[in-house]
């Protein structure tokens, strides 16, 4: 499902606009980006999912295109964590 589906598929489930949906998902992406680029907060969307910062460190690994070894630098990312099963 791309955006643009999941957009309708809350619309048509909900009675909203599709633009009213659409500026929800937008609020919404700005608002998780500012609070984990601040590095200390977690997010969580209750039944949904949690994003995090997480810190990886640096690594040994493989050039796959020439087998070359190299190295991956420390880096921090965003941990996104489901919070229901299928």
């Amino acid at each position: 499902m791309n955006k643009a589906q999941l957009i309708k598929a809350i619309a048509t489930d909900t009675h909203l606009s599709q633009a009213t949906v659409e500026s929800f998902l937008v609020s919404l992406e700005k608002t998780v980006t500012a609070e984990v680029r601040k590095g200390d907060g977690v997010v969580k969307i209750p039944g949904l999912c949690s994003f995090a910062v997480q810190d990886r460190a640096e690594r040994n690994a493989r050039n796959p295109a020439t087998g070359e070894p190299m190295v991956v630098p420390a880096k921090r990312v965003i941990k996104a964590k489901s919070l229901f099963d299928l």
